[in-house]
C-alpha cells in the first residue's frame, strides 16, 4: 500500500522547512548587524578630549570665579558643548565659605559660562565664621559663573543642620547668600 501526501500538505511541509533553514542561516551569522534605524541620528564625534583635567577661571579683575575638574572631557563641535564625567565645581565666594558642587555627569556651553551638572547633583557650602553649612540636592543644576548664580527646575532638597525644605525648582544667588525654592515647597524644621 502506497502512502500518498496530498499537495497542500506537501507545500506546507516545504514552506516550514525553508523557514527553519533561513532562520538557522540568519542566526548563524554573528557578524551581521541590524540595518540602521533612520530615526536615530549617527553618533556625534568629539573633535578632542582630555583626561583628568582642572580649569580655573577668573573675572576681568583677576578674582577667581570658579574651578572645574573632572575625570574626562569631550568636546562636540556640532553642538558646541563640552561633556565631562564626575565633575567637581568650586565657586569662589567674596565672603564666607566657597560653594562646591559634584555630580556623575556634566556639560558646559558658551566658553564655560553655562555649566550643567546632572544625575544626583550635590551642591553645598561648609560652615564658616559668617555662614552656617548648607546643602542642596537635585537631579540637575545649572551654574552661571559670571552671574554667581545657580538654578534648577527639577525637584530639590535644601538641608541645613537637622532641618530640610524641598520643592520644585530652586534659584540661588551666591554673592547674596540667598536661595529660593520656587513651588510645591514643604519642609521639616527643628528648633535649636
Amino acid at each position: 500500500m502506497k502512502t500518498r501526501i496530498n499537495p497542500p500538505r506537501l507545500f506546507t511541509l516545504i514552506a516550514v522547512g525553508l523557514l527553519i533553514g533561513v532562520a538557522w542561516l540568519i542566526a548563524d551569522r554573528p557578524d551581521r548587524e541590524p540595518p540602521p534605524d533612520p530615526e536615530i541620528p549617527t553618533r556625534e564625534r568629539a573633535d578632542y578630549f582630555m583626561e583628568g583635567f582642572t580649569i580655573h577661571a577668573a573675572d576681568a579683575t583677576g578674582r577667581w570665579q570658579y574651578r572645574l575638574s573632572a575625570d574626562d572631557l569631550y568636546h562636540f563641535p556640532e553642538r558646541g558643548v563640552w561633556s565631562f564625567a564626575r565633575p567637581e565645581v568650586e565657586m569662589f565666594a567674596e565672603a564666607g565659605a566657597n560653594w562646591y558642587g559634584s555630580a556623575p555627569r556634566g556639560s558646559a556651553w558658551d566658553q564655560g559660562q553655562r555649566v550643567l551638572l546632572h544625575e544626583e547633583v550635590r551642591f553645598w557650602r561648609p560652615e564658616s565664621a559668617v555662614n552656617r553649612p548648607l546643602e542642596l540636592e537635585t537631579r540637575e543644576l545649572w551654574f552661571y559663573p559670571g552671574d554667581d548664580r545657580v538654578e534648577t527646575e527639577a525637584h530639590a532638597v535644601l538641608r541645613q543642620d537637622t532641618s530640610y525644605t524641598e520643592g520644585v525648582g530652586a534659584r540661588a544667588w551666591l554673592d547674596q547668600q540667598r536661595i529660593e525654592l520656587q513651588s510645591e515647597v514643604r519642609g521639616h524644621h527643628e528648633l535649636p
